[in-house]
């Protein structure tokens, strides 16, 4: 940190940071990118070692979220011209703490109806914070400098995920009598007590994963930038 604030081309320019929407994207993106990680990885374990269903059940239980993403996304690009872009992001990540909830309180014999909405309606959730702040970053930040801030944000979003995803692990063994039950492995038939320890270990990591989502949120709650703030040239 120190060699790139004297450089005279720095890599990850701190000054970057004096901005406040580049903040609290950074700071959201990094405890919501935890929960959309964490998802991808423990989700499956769910439904392979809990429900005992397939690969290929898991994955569709997955593909709701892109949907979700991808109509979020495209309805934010029209609306970030009408409005502040926290009135977008705000929302979106409120919605991300109560499905990353719903999904915590999930139980063995859930509705897969149920679990696909919760999903979809996560995929809404990060569609409206993710691209929103992406945006709001770039119109904010002079050109020369938008490609190196547009990195830095999907920088910390890795890093978030990464991390979350190793403490919420954490969270998760605490609760199984042996790590090895936290490997999905779909046809094997767990017992009644592993599978009571399984989702154990999931309500109590997503527990976290919706604190997460609410840390998301509360960096977010500060006023960022005026409405209708426009490109810097």
């Amino acid at each position: 940190m120190l060699r790139e604030r004297r450089a005279e081309r720095p890599l990850f320019d701190l000054s970057l940071f004096r901005i406040p929407v580049y903040r609290a994207a950074n700071a959201a993106g990094f405890f919501a990118g935890a929960v959309l990680l964490s998802l991808s990885a423990y989700l499956p374990v769910y439904v392979m070692n809990v429900r005992g269903d397939g690969p290929v059940i898991s994955g569709l239980m997955l593909t709701p979220m892109s949907f979700g993403w991808v109509i979020a996304a495209t309805a934010s690009g029209r609306l970030l011209p009408r409005c502040s872009f926290r009135r977008i992001v705000l929302p979106g990540l409120a919605l991300l703490v109560l499905t990353t909830f719903g999904i915590s309180r999930a139980g063995p014999d859930l509705s897969y109806v149920f679990v696909c909405a919760l999903m979809f309606l996560t995929g809404v959730a990060f569609g409206l914070s993710f691209t929103t702040f992406l945006v709001a970053v770039q119109e904010r930040v002079e050109r020369d400098r938008r490609g190196q801030a547009t990195s830095a944000v999907q920088f910390f979003r890795q890093i978030g995920g990464a991390l979350g995803v190793a403490v919420l692990e954490v969270v998760y063994t605490a609760r199984l009598s042996s790590p090895a039950l936290l490997e999905a492995k779909p046809g094997r038939v767990f017992s009644a007590v592993e599978r009571g320890e399984l989702m154990a270990g999931f309500r109590a990591a997503f527990l976290l994963a919706a604190g997460l989502a609410l840390v998301a949120l509360l960096t977010s709650l500060p006023r960022s930038a005026a409405p209708g703030a426009r490109p810097r040239p």
